[in-house]
């Protein structure tokens, strides 16, 4: 993934983060990491974990509740093909076919 492909969708996550930590004093660390088996999509996240105790939120509602914002904000589908989420609230991330370019 290149940097500004990173950076955009750092951009999105932080867009998608800010109604949900409005009004509180929780600062999101957001970082992205590539999936060890890469059946799992091109970058994960596991920001929802992270900030599912400080908000007293279930970790996979936390991941739902992003998730369908990044996807609204990304409807274009020039960066983000798909995006699920595993276990207990990781964030897998896969890129569009044009991103890949």
């Amino acid at each position: 993934m290149l940097a500004d492909q990173k950076q955009q969708i750092l951009d999105l996550f932080n867009a998608a983060l800010a109604p949900l930590l409005a009004g509180t004093e929780v600062q999101a660390n957001i970082t992205l990491e590539r999936p060890r088996d890469p059946a799992h999509g091109d970058c994960a996240c596991n920001i929802a974990m992270q900030l599912a105790r400080q908000l007293k939120k279930n970790p996979r509602e936390l991941a739902q509740a992003i998730v369908a914002a990044l996807l609204a904000q990304a409807a274009d589908g020039n960066l983000i093909a798909a995006a699920e989420i595993a276990g207990p609230g990781f964030i897998n991330l896969r890129l569009s076919a044009a991103a890949r370019q």
